[in-house]
């Protein structure tokens, strides 16, 4: 339950945050007259920033818990596989590439209805769903649709999120190895800042890398089916915005992108950190830090 309580805890705070940004990269449809970049009061203007924030906290819950536990199974299975207890940078990033598939699974109707309701295509994420679910003839499979654009943009993210992670806090750990028995005060205060400061940088590094795919991710999960001149899939969004709009078009919303990275990051595994371990206790203070999952 950790994984899903720190999911639906950073989702809960970053939500409109989100909604911003999804804005931002599919503010074309709503203004099509200007070739503007919208500013903040454009965005604002057009609704409430929290609309769809309950079903997106409620589906965090069960995805969240999902990933963790995926991710942990795959890296009990790759380190005995490979008869090693390191905790590798390679078999996290493996392990996360996983656990998403999982994850994503259980969690891409909502997002699909989340999306929708944020780019102001849908009042609701039900009757998002629902208007999905009659344009494709009410076959349950046409709420997966364009999954692997989400895979395409969340399986390098977070691989190269949690190989940050891994790498940056294996490193503190080799630096603070030869103070820790001189230290037996705030060294709990000291990790817990260690985790949100290197879960923060690390997510914001996988953001900065991965900002081109989720303009793609947004462009093409927001379009309508059939509409002439619609995205084919990832690269040919990719390619045709480069060709029409220039390379700044592909980081469109970087800056809201950049923050809910370095807070979701923080808030993730500060607070899957501190729920996994529990309370303090004594002598605990100095061990270091087991890596965190999903």
């Amino acid at each position: 339950p950790a994984g899903g309580i720190a999911e639906a805890s950073m989702d809960a705070v970053l939500f409109p945050i989100d909604t911003l940004k999804a804005r931002r990269q599919s503010f074309h449809r709503h203004c099509l007259h200007t070739t503007r970049p919208p500013t903040m009061r454009d965005l604002l203007a057009l609704g409430s920033p929290v609309r769809g924030i309950v079903p997106a906290f409620l589906s965090a819950l069960p995805a969240g818990a999902s990933f963790v536990s995926t991710k942990y199974c795959m890296e009990m299975l790759a380190r005995s596989a490979l008869r090693t207890g390191a905790h590798g940078a390679g078999v996290t990033m493996l392990a996360s590439a996983c656990a998403d598939v999982v994850y994503w699974a259980l969690r891409f109707p909502a997002e699909t209805g989340r999306l929708r309701v944020q780019a102001l295509q849908d009042r609701s994420t039900l009757s998002a769903v629902r208007r999905l679910l009659s344009e494709g003839n009410y076959r349950p499979a046409v709420l997966y649709t364009g999954w692997q654009t989400v895979l395409w943009r969340d399986v390098p993210y977070d691989a190269l999120e949690f190989g940050f992670y891994e790498a940056s806090r294996s490193l503190l750990a080799r630096v603070r190895r030869p103070h820790a028995q001189r230290r037996t005060h705030g060294a709990t205060d000291e990790h817990r800042a260690e985790s949100a400061t290197c879960g923060a940088l690390s997510a914001l590094c996988a953001a900065l890398l991965t900002t081109p795919l989720d303009v793609a991710r947004t462009r093409l999960m927001t379009q309508r089916a059939g509409t002439p001149g619609a995205y084919t899939g990832v690269i040919d969004c990719v390619a045709r915005l480069l060709r029409t709009d220039g390379p700044a078009a592909l980081f469109a919303g970087l800056g809201e992108r950049a923050l809910m990275a370095s807070l979701g990051g923080a808030i993730w595994f500060s607070v899957y950190d501190q729920l996994r371990k529990g309370p303090p206790r004594p002598g605990d203070a100095d061990a270091p830090a087991e890596q965190p999952a999903g």
